[in-house]
């Protein structure tokens, strides 16, 4: 614990380096090369973080590397600004509150949208998140109710798994209370990329040193006045929802795209890469005829030569219909083809 004379309180539940340093290591530059010089299995992720947890971007920012898996990160904190990026990406608000895992949920989703927006490249699709924090922390005033963060991620089977921690209240500054809503949601991260990785919690990290498990024989106040009280429980990142609707989408259905063997649930028109183009060919015909008159009818460059190198841009992705027709009302099953295959 550390004393501040200036105002009075005590701050005590630091977040290590020692505790954050696995989970970035577990996520940056992890991904493996293939034969075509591409990079595949990397995590790559959007961030909306909102109410608190502005560490996170600085932990992530701060290590070097962090363009190999961060796509963009968005603080929608006015609600104003939430709700504009809920609905831009294809989710509503009604009906729940803004800090709830039901409002994480959502946001995770929607930042899932904008990364497959961002990403021209479909054999990265398998591999994109959304992640999403929403908390309550310490303010300028003694607040009512809990101090809190609801953390949320989304993957591209349409996975939303939810983190839920209530602090002890009083117990930590306010910078204190930020870093702690950094780490769960990098934690969530870590944990749902799982998929993409291989790679399982580090113990430190699942149970770490930071929870207040008992309180200290001396009182404990915070910035404002607040005198903590209680124990906290060491969360869990918990199943909300399995690949499909909840219900608050407002797209009108949901297109399945199959890349590599794994069904990619993406919502359709705002979540595809602009100037994505979608062929319909016929029964019987040559597909990679049909790719080739694609790319030349729309005016799509077929570039050539080695991908992956610094700010490279890549053309937006041919789609081909394999399996019926295109409808939004009923999803259609995709099947890509990307001009650099892995």
């Amino acid at each position: 614990k550390e004393e501040n004379s200036q105002k009075g309180f005590v701050m005590v539940g630091t977040i290590s380096k020692g505790v954050l340093q696995p989970l970035l290591d577990g996520l940056f530059l992890t991904g493996v090369k293939s034969r075509s010089g591409m990079t595949l299995k990397q995590p790559k992720f959007v961030a909306c973080i909102t109410g608190g947890g502005g560490s996170f971007f600085q932990s992530i920012l701060g290590k070097a590397g962090a363009s190999s898996t961060l796509i963009e990160g968005i603080v929608p904190y006015d609600k104003n600004s939430c709700l504009s990026f809920l609905e831009q990406n294809g989710q509503n608000e009604s009906g729940i509150g803004f800090c709830s895992k039901e409002m994480a949920a959502r946001l995770a989703k929607a930042s899932h949208s904008r990364a497959l927006s961002l990403s021209p490249l479909v054999s990265t699709w398998p591999d994109l998140y959304g992640v999403s924090a929403t908390a309550t922390i310490v303010s300028h005033y003694k607040r009512r109710g809990d101090y809190r963060v609801h953390v949320a991620t989304c993957d591209s089977e349409g996975d939303v798994n939810t983190l839920c921690f209530t602090f002890v209240k009083g117990y930590r500054s306010r910078e204190n209370e930020d870093a702690a809503v950094g780490f769960l949601a990098l934690r969530g991260l870590y944990e749902a990329a799982g998929k993409s990785t291989g790679k399982e919690l580090p113990p430190e990290a699942a149970a770490p040193d930071w929870i207040v498990t008992e309180m200290p024989k001396e009182p404990v106040v915070n910035e404002v006045g607040e005198e903590a009280q209680g124990v906290e429980e060491i969360p869990a990142l918990v199943s909300f929802q399995r690949g499909g609707s909840d219900g608050a989408s407002d797209d009108g259905g949901e297109w399945k795209v199959i890349v590599d063997g794994r069904t990619i649930l993406a919502p359709p028109s705002s979540a595809l890469p602009r100037g994505t183009v979608i062929v319909l060919p016929s029964a019987g015909m040559d597909v990679g005829k049909i790719y080739g008159e694609a790319l030349a009818a729309f005016g799509v460059p077929n570039r050539s030569g080695p991908c992956g190198k610094s700010w490279t841009t890549h053309q937006p992705p041919t789609l081909i219909v394999s399996n019926g027709h295109l409808d939004l009302s009923s999803p259609s099953l995709l099947d890509p083809h990307s001009p650099f295959p892995p």
